[in-house]
């Protein structure tokens, strides 16, 4: 950084910093607030503890007990003392984003993270938190409790109480494994009735639930993020549940583990949201969704994941908007026939990132597209796959995904050729053709060199996962814009939001 734009970094009005912070990667935010407080002391009061404690992210039991333990002696010793509330004396109160991950032992036989959790709301520690995340992951012994409770972590009502009352400031939650028996206190009415949400994701699965499952007849009015997992004794939800409703700001619709009983219901539901920006759905969603889709349904859709079958539908009339694609279960050449053949003129101008993840397995019917080829002949008018991904101008960022291991189909087993894609109906270890990178850097470097657009690639099994856990993700330098590869970096996840790091 040159010294006149330092100086001009350190004139910035101290209430831009937290607009900053909040586009800040979330893996990258704490090393870089601290490197920032230890520029001057003007960023320094402005940084700590104020920004350095706006996300906190607590991850395993230890951890999670330890810290809110401390957090609820520092609020309570505020309140005792009656100091008055000038800088956030309470460490807790700089709290605006909190993520607890930890594995709890059931049956529950002592206080727990939970327990810490809940009393830290109850003092008045996270008055004004933002956001919350629970993904909990029960460790049962095997045996049951007194009161018969079992493998599962269940979420008391008065947890869901404290959260109302005691968090005035809560814009967002998201729940994951809470699973709930029907007659036992669950979160969904509770969660349902705060009205000041604006975002809702809840992971659960439900026992001897009634049909229907879910009330969403109660959504709080200003939600625009609704995201469902949920499922009901192993069998997924009804999309009657969304039948019917009509949510005013509705901008993120995120489902998985969801059929569709009705399509020209669903027509009616796509009709009463044209502010959708991002559409998910997930692998276990089931049914046509879009029978008789429209032109001008959806005009504002920007980030669309669905299988192939939904995206025969879909690219043809919302392609032109797309900003973000990811495919999922694509067979054979299914992915590349999505864009060059059945999106609009070969071409999605507004792409900026891709996903294709192709299935392992050989389909048991016949997909539309499988066998494609670019012409009659099987000749393949681009020289490779990444020619083909440079007819998206502005796609940056790329995820391929699929089998790795000598028992599925890589997707770098053969070529970057389109053409090679088809000819996957079996698997011979023996004859991998003329492509086979030894490490996933080879073939990311093919990649970028072929396509002088993109700045990230990822590979693995599925979308995301792989790339904060195993690092299989690579930043691109280039010798110039638009030049050859110059260094591949190993990177992180970019997003910032807790729990969808991958979302960018």
């Amino acid at each position: 950084m040159s010294a006149s734009s330092a100086a001009s970094f350190h004139e910035l009005p101290p209430e831009l910093f937290p607009v900053i912070v909040e586009h800040l990667p979330l893996v990258y935010r704490p090393p870089t607030l601290r490197s920032l407080a230890l520029t001057c002391h003007r960023i320094h009061d402005i940084v700590f503890p104020q920004l350095v404690y706006s996300t906190v992210r607590l991850v395993g039991e230890d951890q999670a007990s330890t810290t809110l333990n401390t957090l609820i002696a520092s609020a309570e010793l505020v309140t005792a003392q009656n100091i008055p509330n000038n800088g956030n004396p309470s460490l807790s109160h700089c709290i605006r984003h909190l993520c607890l991950e930890s594995s709890i032992k059931t049956p529950i036989r002592g206080p727990n993270s939970l327990d810490a959790l809940q009393k830290l709301m109850d003092v008045g520690g996270l008055q004004y938190l933002s956001s919350l995340t629970l993904q909990v992951h029960p460790e049962w012994d095997g045996t049951h409790g007194e009161d018969e409770s079992g493998p599962y972590v269940k979420l008391p009502s008065s947890f869901l109480t404290s959260l109302e009352g005691k968090c005035p400031n809560l814009k967002r939650v998201q729940f994951s494994d809470f699973p709930q028996q029907f007659g036992k206190e669950w979160i969904e009415p509770h969660i349902f009735s705060i009205k000041r949400l604006t975002s809702i994701r809840i992971e659960s699965h439900l026992f001897n639930y009634p049909s229907p499952t879910i009330n969403l007849s109660q959504l709080p009015p200003n939600l625009h993020t609704l995201d469902l997992h949920v499922v009901d004794r192993g069998e997924n939800i009804n999309s009657n549940v969304l039948h019917g409703r009509v949510i005013p700001n509705l901008c993120t619709l995120i489902l998985d583990d969801f059929f569709v009983s009705d399509a020209l219901a669903m027509n009616s539901f796509w009709r009463a949201h044209p502010g959708i920006e991002r559409l998910e759905l997930g692998r276990s969603v089931d049914g046509n969704w879009f029978d008789n889709f429209e032109a001008g349904m959806l005009p504002n859709l920007k980030y669309l994941r669905c299988n192939a079958d939904h995206a025969l539908v879909l690219l043809p009339r919302v392609s032109n908007s797309l900003i973000k694609l990811c495919l999922w279960e694509t067979y054979n050449a299914q992915g590349p026939y999505l864009l060059r053949v059945v999106s609009p003129g070969g071409v999605l101008p507004a792409l900026r990132s891709l996903g294709i993840h192709r299935d392992s397995g050989n389909s048991t019917k016949p997909r539309e597209g499988h066998r494609w080829r670019e012409n009659e002949n099987g000749d393949v008018s681009e020289d490779s796959l990444t020619t083909s991904l440079s007819r998206f101008s502005k796609l940056k960022r790329l995820t391929l995904s699929g089998g790795i291991n000598s028992y599925n189909k890589p997707f770098f087993a053969r070529s970057t050729n389109w053409e090679d894609y088809a000819g996957f109906d079996t698997y011979e270890s023996s004859d991998l053709g003329k492509y086979v990178p030894e490490t996933f850097d080879e073939a990311a470097r093919d990649l970028a060199n072929g396509c002088r657009t993109l700045d990230v690639v990822t590979m693995g099994n599925m979308f995301g996962e792989l790339s904060i856990r195993d690092g299989l993700s690579r930043k691109i330098v280039r010798e110039c814009d638009g030049g050859t590869v110059k260094e591949l970096i190993k990177t992180r996840a970019l997003g910032n939001i807790i729990g969808r790091e991958d979302e960018w």
